[in-house]
């Protein structure tokens, strides 16, 4: 990974303070799907964001591609603001960032032949020549493990590992510096999920990729980052080193996702459960917050000033590491006392 040490040509992404509402009807008011998100990604790193299902996380990811309207805040790619980029600009971004999506099922054209879909994105603002597309797909294709013998071929003929892997051979086969993966293995079986994973991790260290991975697995986000950033809500939770977060863990919602995360081994399996049981106990919060930490409701914690606080801010708790919680002392005691055991 490429270290951030605060110069801008370590930078490639800038997410400032993103904003991101949906309208919901005329008498209904907008639902804010992320709210006062700011995070970077160096060159060459992997910023997991994590987080359960309708956390925000994909709402980040289409408002970096161009998909979703922005609200408010900033973008920027390798210090340019691409908030508002128009069509023809996006064309040109397109060159930049790729996407990898999460049904391998949807993402490719089923009318257009293997060849011709990893061959799309050469053809953006372009004419190449017919012998060098050709030899270019089949490049791409045999990095990822496909045969020449696909090109002809349908994406029906394929299984979902299959096309998941040439839908990441047609994200980089221009060679694109960030590539965006949405639940991009979240739905293989757990054998291909490894494969596409080490696929995707050799791809990093051959060209220097960058990645934002978009995840709710926890045990995947750990094994493939350098960052994660945990999600809840919209608002960030936590964030920092992989390592630390994955096993360390400083907030209660993060410790709640890892401790949901199965593991292989009864006798640690045993051991989590146990220590999930001794912290557990019922919040004294009830109800949705509206002013304060969201994940009050849920969290034994909690308690009165949690919802009274008004939002409550990121506070540093290591280097480049930081949460979200007015109660951390008392989190990471109870956190030393039982730490995370994968």
């Amino acid at each position: 990974m490429t270290a951030l040490d605060g110069s801008d040509a370590d930078i490639l992404l800038e997410v400032d303070d993103l904003t991101v509402s949906y309208h919901m009807g005329m008498r209904r008011p907008p639902f804010r799907a992320v709210r006062d998100i700011t995070f970077k990604v160096a060159r060459g790193e992997t910023v997991s964001i994590v987080g359960e299902s309708g956390s925000g996380k994909s709402t980040i990811g289409g408002a970096i591609l161009g998909l979703r309207a922005i609200e408010s805040g900033s973008i920027r790619l390798q210090g340019e603001d691409i908030t508002n980029a128009g069509i023809k600009r996006r064309r040109a971004i397109a060159r930049h960032i790729q996407a990898v999506f999460q049904d391998p099922f949807s993402s490719l054209d089923p009318k257009l032949t293997i060849g011709e879909s990893v061959a799309e994105p050469l053809t953006i603002g372009a004419r190449p020549r017919r012998d060098e597309t050709l030899r270019s797909v089949t490049e791409t294709l045999g990095r990822v493990g496909i045969g020449a013998d696909a090109l002809r071929r349908f994406p029906a003929e394929f299984s979902g590992g299959q096309r998941q892997r040439v839908s990441i051979a047609r994200s980089i086969i221009r060679t694109p510096e960030l590539i965006v993966c949405d639940e991009a293995v979240s739905a293989l079986d757990v054998s291909v999920q490894a494969q596409v994973i080490n696929l995707l991790a050799d791809l990093k260290a051959d060209s220097g990729t960058s990645y934002l991975f978009i995840s709710h697995n926890m045990a995947v986000v750990r094994h493939i980052s350098d960052r994660v950033i945990v999600l809840y809500k919209g608002r960030i939770m936590e964030q920092g080193p992989a390592a630390d977060v994955c096993d360390q863990p400083a907030h209660p919602y993060t410790r709640s996702l890892i401790a949901a995360v199965p593991v292989p081994n009864v006798a640690v399996q045993e051991q989590r459960r146990t220590a999930r049981s001794l912290a557990a106990k019922p919040s004294v919060v009830a109800g949705d917050v509206q002013d304060g930490c969201p994940f009050a409701p849920r969290c034994p914690f909690a308690r009165p000033a949690c919802t009274t606080s008004g939002d409550v801010r990121l506070v540093g708790v290591g280097p480049g590491r930081s949460a979200a919680c007015l109660r951390l002392d008392e989190v990471l005691r109870t956190a030393s006392a039982s730490p995370v055991i994968w």
